[in-house]
């Protein structure tokens, strides 16, 4: 019998190898999602270009698989594009690809995406959810505290905030300004956790900082953290081109395992997660 937070009817996988070397790490994280969550359908890409043969994966993932039927796929040519096609049903992808794999990924995928730093550990620390107050930040900490839930691990709320340019025109000094901002942002901090209506562990944070992807960046080299959970949406590659996005860099330099979450397939995902 399924476990009783396995309530969704469909819940499915996409986990991307490409490299020998992310190979173990990938499986392993897609196979702890679905012995976790109960997920009904994993599917492997296998990029092509890769050297070793997929034999040995390929059957530890199926005997080792508890409820989901598995689907292995060797594709030749680019893994994104392998990659986007296989996603087009999936919830979540799972990969320990870098740099402009990644990137191109972030850019195109529909889907929430969890990456993996290649060679790095998933430290059991709380987990860091960045914000802005907007309905991806909610969406995305909603899930973070179902995750944090079923992982008995605390999280925080962190919340970049910088003094405006010109802030002097307005009278009050640098200090002044930036204290009553501050004052602001944990006001709204407060309405954001309330409306959450998680009974975790929660910590509300303001800081202080440039641009808000260095600071997250600078918080999640601290060691204090397990995971970052970042709220996300699909943008235009025009404005992409122009102005990039917080999740984009944070996943490309991030130290630690990152989620990002999207909102037209999380759902079904997220409320696995009880």
């Amino acid at each position: 019998m399924r476990d009783a937070k396995a309530g969704v009817p469909t819940r499915t996988i996409l986990a991307l190898v490409t490299e020998p070397r992310t190979r173990e790490s990938v499986l392993n994280a897609a196979l702890d999602l679905e012995r976790r969550f109960a997920c009904e359908h994993l599917t492997v890409l296998h990029a092509a270009r890769m050297s070793e043969s997929p034999d040995g994966a390929w059957e530890r993932l199926v005997w080792s698989a508890t409820w989901a039927r598995v689907c292995f796929v060797a594709r030749a040519g680019d893994p994104v594009e392998g990659a986007l096609e296989q996603a087009c049903d999936c919830d979540l992808i799972v990969t320990a690809e870098s740099g402009m794999l990644t990137q191109r990924l972030l850019r195109r995928a529909a889907c929430s995406i969890l990456t993996l730093p290649p060679g790095a550990s998933a430290p059991r620390g709380p987990l860091l959810v960045p914000i802005d107050f907007g309905p991806d930040s909610m969406r995305a900490a909603r899930f973070a505290a179902r995750l944090a839930a079923a992982e008995e691990r605390p999280m925080d709320l962190l919340h970049v905030f910088e003094v405006p340019t010109g802030y002097h025109k307005l009278g009050p000094s640098y200090a002044e300004f930036a204290r009553s901002m501050e004052a602001r942002v944990r006001r709204d901090l407060a309405v954001f956790r309330a409306e959450l209506g998680t009974d975790r562990p929660v910590r509300c944070r303001a800081l202080l900082g440039g641009h808000a992807a260095s600071t997250i960046l600078r918080e999640a080299r601290t060691g204090r953290y397990g995971q970052i959970v970042l709220g996300s949406r699909r943008r235009s590659p025009a404005v992409t081109l122009l102005f990039g996005s917080v999740a984009e860099r944070v996943v490309l330099s991030s130290p630690l395992p990152v989620w990002v979450v999207r909102d037209n397939s999380t759902l079904s995902f997220l409320e696995a997660i009880e």
